[in-house]
């Protein structure tokens, strides 16, 4: 019996283990197709939540979501351009084409708000609407934060990163990110008790 046991766990064979980011990063330097897709399905679950997180329009969430792995691709074939942890890039850059996509929001005339609550409210009970307009709020809320606090929340809130995950991929100490959360957070709670919303 003994033997017919050991036969057996022989002739399994263990599953591939998973290459980790340096690995693939090498892999698709070198042009591996097989590699660059792995990254992509790997990081644009990330990707994709972070800047849906911060933008509610779908259709701008999957322009910028295609446009951080179309730079991606672009920085790779650019010896010039090194990328140290490929995590970090890529969440670095949804974050900046994220501030871009605001930036230019703010330059283009505004749409008037007492006719986009009045279509919001027909149909929709008292508690939705209350709901949608909070939400309107906190998207104004956290527009008004520091580059490196919505960063922070996004990243730990939206993406569930660790302290230590976080300030790795923002290049900060875990001090200065708990700073930087503890901030945010009482910005936001600030301005919401002033509301009198809880």
């Amino acid at each position: 019996m003994s033997f017919q046991y050991t036969e057996t766990m022989q002739d399994e064979t263990p599953p591939p283990k998973e290459l980790e980011d340096h690995q693939l990063l090498e892999k698709a330097r070198r042009n591996d197709m097989q590699a660059i897709a792995m990254i992509h399905d790997r990081y644009y679950p990330k990707v994709w939540g972070y800047v849906c997180y911060r933008i509610a329009n779908r259709q701008i969430c999957e322009d910028i979501t295609a446009e951080v792995f179309m730079r991606f691709i672009s920085n790779i074939k650019n010896s010039k351009k090194e990328i140290e942890y490929l995590g970090a890039w890529l969440m670095g850059t949804t974050h900046h084409l994220v501030m871009d996509f605001y930036r230019d929001a703010y330059t283009k005339p505004l749409i008037n708000l007492d006719d986009q609550t009045e279509l919001k409210t027909k149909g929709n009970t008292h508690e939705e609407v209350e709901q949608s307009l909070k939400m309107e709020d906190l998207q104004i809320v956290l527009n008004d934060l520091t580059s490196d606090q919505q960063h922070v929340l996004t990243l730990r809130f939206s993406q569930e990163y660790s302290l230590d995950e976080t300030a790795r991929m923002m290049k900060k100490s875990i001090g200065s990110i708990k700073l930087l959360q503890h901030r945010a957070i009482l910005s936001i709670r600030k301005h919401f008790e002033k509301r009198g919303w809880e």
